[in-house]
């Protein structure tokens, strides 16, 4: 995508935030086009930089400064950022901006088109709101903790931060059209929990109001993983399309299953289930198996490691993985918005320490 191309083209996001949300949020706006400084402090460098892998691929596309926020220096640095900024996002614990200066009241006070991004475990508000937390907990305190989970890990993405980095994006994005209107800007509390809650609605309104929720996983028999003769699996994802079992049924040999009815197939589960496991443990070509369904319309893959995903050549035609300018043999999951058929760009890796240049730091 060209420069010019770019929606977010001369924004200027300014962030304090570290770990996930917050820089995913950034990597996000940034492959949009938006100018991001990640600012750091001497003592306190983001610390997933110990894990280079993840720290570019949530870091890529941004710029940054070190910064001692406890001087008066580190202070003025950072207004000098501030001055031109159109954002600031933090990710303290609700509070701690303000000790420093940086409250979102503080700030719209002195710049007030400034739109002031806080995402924390909890909210700004709430009786948890000084709180913190990884990942684990705001699932484990979002209902996402299953009671048959023995490992009771959660899920193996971190749903929580994902979920408040994507409603950054879009409280950002929101905001900056608001003020387009309104000639100011906002304060925007991202919560985790809440975030997380959104993603879980389904769940959460039926059990609120007493009304039945649709199962998730869906209790379809042909909704699941299954090994096959070749020692592969593959990812069957009927979930209540009657021609797709049929379908199905017929590939692999079980005529006498065909027919069977969404609400009876959901009763038989486990003695249907295992029929399908029965009949796919004879299937020793597990990519003609699911070449056979994809082409007749059933929903089912592969299930993919990761080097089989980043080989694929459906991913490489979509170019979702693309190389870094200024570094050519790194590669980066860019945002996956494609705006007139034309992919994101990254220019950069993650951040260096202090690749910023302020008036103050010769001081």
């Amino acid at each position: 995508m060209t420069e010019q191309a770019k929606p977010l083209r001369g924004v200027q996001i300014v962030t304090l935030a570290q770990q996930f949300p917050g820089p995913y949020a950034c990597s996000i706006l940034a492959d949009l086009g938006a100018d991001v400084v990640l600012v750091e402090g001497p003592d306190r460098r983001d610390p997933t930089r110990r894990f280079e892998g993840h720290f570019l691929a949530v870091g890529r596309n941004q710029r940054g400064v070190v910064l001692d926020l406890k001087t008066e220096e580190g202070i003025c640095g950072m207004h000098e950022l501030l001055e031109g900024a159109d954002v600031f996002i933090e990710g303290f614990r609700p509070g701690v901006a303000a000790r420093l200066g940086l409250s979102s009241e503080a700030l719209r006070e002195r710049y007030p088109r400034l739109v002031c991004v806080s995402v924390s475990a909890f909210g700004q508000t709430g009786e948890r709101a000084s709180h913190g937390a990884h990942d684990l907990v705001v699932q484990a305190m979002a209902g996402l903790i299953r009671e048959d989970d023995d490992e009771a890990n959660g899920s193996p993405l971190p749903l929580a931060d994902l979920a408040a980095a994507t409603f950054a994006v879009i409280g950002v994005l929101a905001a900056l059209l608001g003020r387009s209107s309104r000639g100011v800007g906002s304060a925007v509390d991202v919560s985790m929990l809440d975030c997380l809650m959104s993603w879980n609605a389904a769940a959460l309104v039926a059990r609120a109001n007493h009304l039945t929720a649709a199962p998730f996983p869906p209790r379809d028999p042909a909704y699941g993983v299954f090994p096959v003769g070749s020692g592969e699996r593959v990812a069957l994802g009927v979930a209540g399309e009657d021609t797709q079992w049929n379908v199905l049924c017929e590939v692999l040999g079980c005529d006498d299953l065909m027919g069977i009815p969404t609400a009876e197939r959901e009763a038989r589960r486990d003695e249907l289930r295992l029929r399908l496991a029965e009949a796919l443990a004879l299937v020793d070509d597990a990519e003609g198996l699911v070449c056979r369904l994809t082409a007749a319309g059933v929903s089912a893959g592969r299930v993919f490691d990761l080097d089989d995903v980043v080989t694929d050549p459906h991913v490489v035609n979509r170019k979702i993985l693309v190389p870094v300018e200024e570094a050519p043999d790194l590669r980066v999951v860019r945002q996956p918005l494609i705006f007139d058929g034309e992919v994101s760009t990254v220019e950069r890796g993650y951040p260096a320490a202090h690749d910023v240049p302020l008036a103050v730091a010769d001081h």
